[in-house]
């Protein structure tokens, strides 16, 4: 049961380990058979792939399923209207230089990381050619306009949407409620769960782990998810220019 009752010292009671997991992994994993089993109509309706993951996914979905278990844990405490007051921890108001700074934190810390595991990372993806694709649909035959269409929508949802709803739902209700059976190592478990629950890049749940880290410590120290959600956007759109940019290149 999803009960979210503060304990004697005003402090959200922890899942266990198995509400934890699944909570964890639910929303990856619907989005993940959801996917497999559209984009075979996406593509044959002649639109990049996608657009099954960064729009239809995501919207019908995946963000769905987290607002739809953070408000109803929300009614469950008895919240009015839209709020997620003690449902979303870490709501912190940081000045704004605060907020750049530590955003800056998190992008210089985590630039290295993927940098150094970028080699490995790619090896790893060879392992998985046989998964459906996820391409950002500049590999094909489509015109300009539809990538254009794509290339917005896809920095709409993957590089603004979903950096918003994930640090709500992981960082913003998952991640101060890890069990404590884990102790000191929660933090390292809910960042390991937080990669798996990408199924659909299973050859990225080593650099997520790891490059993740200092998302998590950050927020957990300035009890704010601002610059958590910030650097999760810019490091989305960057790696969508830089996918981008590499396809026209090769062209």
């Amino acid at each position: 049961m999803l009960e979210d009752i503060e304990n004697e010292n005003n402090q959200p009671v922890p899942h266990s380990v198995a509400m934890s997991v699944f909570l964890h992994l639910v929303p990856g994993a619907a989005m993940t058979l959801s996917h497999v089993a559209i984009i075979g109509s996406v593509v044959s309706a002649g639109l990049p792939s996608i657009v099954s993951w960064a729009v239809l996914v995501n919207v019908f979905v995946f963000y769905p399923i987290m607002f739809g278990i953070l408000f109803f844990v929300a009614r469950r405490r008895g919240n009015k209207g839209f709020s997620l007051k003690g449902v979303v921890i870490y709501r912190a108001t940081l000045a704004i230089r605060k907020q750049l700074g530590w955003t800056l934190v998190i992008l210089l810390a985590t630039g290295p990381i993927f940098l150094l595991l970028g080699p490995l990372t790619e090896w790893l993806q060879t392992l998985f050619d046989w998964m459906p694709p996820t391409d950002e649909g500049y590999d094909g035959e489509f015109s300009t306009s539809v990538i254009a269409i794509t290339f917005a929508l896809n920095v709409l949802f993957t590089g603004i949407a979903t950096p918003i709803s994930e640090e709500l739902y992981y960082r913003g209700y998952l991640l101060p409620r890890m069990p404590l059976a884990f102790g000191a190592a929660g933090p390292v478990v809910h960042s390991f769960l937080f990669a798996v629950h990408h199924f659909h890049s299973p050859w990225m749940i080593v650099i997520r782990t790891i490059g993740l880290l200092p998302t998590i410590y950050v927020t957990r120290y300035t009890r704010s998810l601002v610059p958590a959600v910030v650097s999760h956007s810019l490091v989305n759109i960057f790696s969508m220019f830089q996918g981008a940019a590499a396809r026209w290149a090769d062209e």
